[in-house]
């Protein structure tokens, strides 16, 4: 049930905060609670499924005994090391021309 108007946050997750305007008087108010959870639950195991992930320029990855470790994410195009078999054929196109 909304009570005056409209929630005058933008990113309520309408359970207790205060100033929320929707209280939880509505028929569905626990199906919303319950969706809450479930995707609350969903994102953690998301997080937990995928050992390494981005955050901020750091790549975060499971060491040993579980511990975990962050390292600095360079930037893939620059500080990528060119292959032998690229850097013959550059140099052989630059000697063709």
């Amino acid at each position: 049930m909304v009570v005056g108007g409209q929630c005058e946050f933008q990113n309520c997750s309408h359970i207790g905060v205060q100033g929320c305007a929707v209280k939880g008087g509505w028929e569905r108010y626990p199906y919303y609670l319950q969706l809450l959870e479930e995707i609350k639950i969903d994102e953690e195991s998301q997080l937990n499924k995928y050992v390494t992930k981005k955050e901020g320029g750091v790549r975060c990855k499971m060491g040993e005994k579980g511990m975990e470790q962050g390292r600095a994410r360079l930037d893939r195009k620059k500080y990528r090391i060119e292959s032998r078999k690229k850097m013959k054929q550059t140099m052989m196109t630059e000697l063709k021309f």
